[in-house]
């Protein structure tokens, strides 16, 4: 008996509401019955655009490992755009070729597309191009009713709208804002006196004017599933930075959207005059920065220490007396929008880094072991967070299609006079406070699911590049050991109070790096990617997954 895999997408999220994703699902749930084919799985990709890569939608990344692992025979969609509609066609092709190579056939309720005769190739050819011809004018038609939609109606664009300026309908442009343009003026005149935007921050917090919008965030250091909650946030650093140099802010005519057309332009108030803007600008532009002070030590890990308590970087602090320690940079001051971190100690460089890097040459050393690592860290990692399971993400879903259709309920009932308004909006905010922390696991599932499609390829490509740097693991020098470690190892995750550290071994798709540990110093790999993670062990002394049975680290002491 023939197997099939069952793929559905759709766009957007009010395609998802509409049912859209079920009347597919039912469809070739229907068409796989009438031809008699086992379906071995069904992949969905709710709001997810058919111009995504096709490794970057879960859904599809999902069916493609099945295809790879030549468990079916079939991929089973409604029409051929629902695979790809990307304008590049390399990206078209991604699918085509997994299906080609691995002998599977693609098939819709109209019939099976073959691709191996010239005729057959150029049928699909033709195809994909009329779909991705057909998503370009989708998209030509949306902008332009978007800017009939502002020019006619006075609708606002679909954009961010600057701080210390606001929509206004009537006037069909921006308009500064009587609660956010006193302080962008502000900001303007303490740069033109010369400060810089870290001075202008601190100013702001010490004299309590925040921005004065209201935005949902969630505070630095939170759980990932935390809900966001409104709140006013002061202003940052690099939003004034971007601020300073934003030319909206005493101009009469504003893109709102290059990417649409640059040429479309709207009112605006000037929120300040060109003069200190000016202004503010050049002072901006001749303040004198000090030289960068060399380091008095050369932090090993300055790329991959994280605190453990706020999740941010630890940088290096070398003492009068020569003494190098790693220490959470927010521990002694105020963070703005949150609070100041509670890490309050450091750890001796001396003492972490060469734990760290035995841990390291264990990985290059011994055959096999950095393999285990990645299958122990990406199972804690689904563990801890979860989703350990393709049935876990399969559940979460369910839930949230119960929910929408709680949602529709509600409203069709609103709409018959059933629910008064209050009892519409209470309703609705009691489903969004259960949605909300569904969809939080939902992304880390997908996430996670990411984290496994791509694991094969990365440790294909790590422990090629692992037996080239065992001959020359003995004899790196400093620079070489930092681009290793970046390459094979996301983060060190320290905890300076409880002494509890972790090390995440880096299972994304960072490259790993090309110039072998004899030659140059290779840079080392982006830290973007997702991670598996050990869990670290409170109170421990030990610095856990860096050492082997029988070994026993120095004991730390710290500041």
């Amino acid at each position: 008996m023939k197997k099939c895999v069952i793929y559905c997408r759709v766009s957007t999220d009010r395609q998802r509401e509409a049912g859209t994703i079920e009347s597919q699902r039912e469809a070739l749930l229907h068409y796989a019955r009438a031809c008699d084919w086992t379906v071995a799985s069904v992949e969905e990709d709710d709001g997810f655009s058919g111009t995504v890569p096709a490794w970057e939608r879960p859904g599809m990344s999902r069916a493609l490992r099945l295809i790879e692992r030549k468990e079916v025979d079939y991929l089973l969609v409604v029409d051929l755009d629902r695979t790809s509609r990307a304008e590049d066609p390399f990206e078209r092709a991604i699918v085509r070729k997994a299906l080609r190579d691995h002998g599977v056939l693609l098939a819709t309720p109209k019939g099976i597309l073959r691709d191996i005769t010239p005729e057959e190739k150029l049928t699909q050819d033709m195809l994909s191009s009329v779909a991705s011809y057909e998503r370009s004018k989708t998209r030509e038609r949306t902008l332009r009713g978007r800017k009939d939609a502002v020019l006619r109606k006075g609708g606002r664009p679909l954009t961010q709208t600057p701080l210390g300026l606001e929509w206004s309908p009537e006037k069909r442009g921006y308009i500064a804002s009587p609660v956010e343009a006193p302080v962008v003026r502000e900001i303007f005149r303490l740069a033109a006196e010369g400060m810089g935007p870290l001075q202008i921050e601190r100013e702001l917090v010490r004299r309590n004017m925040p921005s004065g919008r209201i935005q949902k965030y969630r505070p630095r250091g939170t759980p990932k599933g935390t809900p966001r909650e409104p709140g006013t946030k002061f202003i940052v650093r690099r939003s004034i930075q971007d601020m300073l140099a934003n030319p909206v802010y005493c101009s009469d005519r504003w893109a709102p959207n290059p990417a649409w057309d640059p040429a479309f332009t709207v009112s605006v108030e000037p929120v300040v005059t060109r003069e200190a803007w000016d202004a503010a600008n050049a002072a901006l532009k001749g303040r004198a920065r000090p030289p960068a002070r060399p380091l008095k030590y050369d932090y090993l890990l300055r790329a991959v220490a994280f605190c453990a308590r706020c999740e941010r970087k630890m940088r290096g602090q070398t003492t009068p007396g020569g003494n190098a320690y790693y220490r959470c940079e927010f521990a002694n001051r105020d963070q703005v929008n949150c609070e100041r971190c509670s890490s309050g100690r450091a750890v001796r460089a001396d003492q972490i880094e060469p734990l760290v890097w035995s841990y390291v040459q264990q990985l290059i050393l011994e055959p096999g072991y950095f393999r285990a690592e990645v299958e122990r860290a990406v199972e804690a990692d689904q563990k801890r967070n979860g989703t350990g399971g393709a049935d876990v993400a399969r559940a979460i879903r369910a839930e949230l299609e119960r929910l929408a259709l709680e949602r529709s309920r509600v409203q069709a009932g609103f709409r018959k006079g059933v629910y008064t308004e209050d009892e519409v909006a209470t309703e609705l905010a009691a489903i969004e406070r259960e949605r909300a922390p569904l969809l939080s696991r939902l992304e880390l599932a997908q996430m996670d699911e990411r984290s496994l499609g791509v694991k094969s390829a990365r440790l294909a490509a790590v422990e090629a590049r692992l037996s080239t740097l065992r001959s020359a693991v003995k004899t790196v020098d400093r620079d070489q050991q930092r681009a290793i470690i970046g390459e094979l190892i996301e983060r060190v995750v320290i905890d300076t109070e409880t002494r509890a550290v972790e090390i995440r071994v880096l299972v994304g798709d960072a490259p790993a790096g090309d110039a072998d540990a004899g030659g140059g110093s290779p840079s080392p790999a982006p830290h973007s990617s997702k991670g598996g993670r050990r869990p670290a062990r409170p109170g421990s002394e030990s610095y856990g997954n860096g050492l082997s049975a029988g070994r026993a680290p120095a004991p730390l002491t710290g500041r």
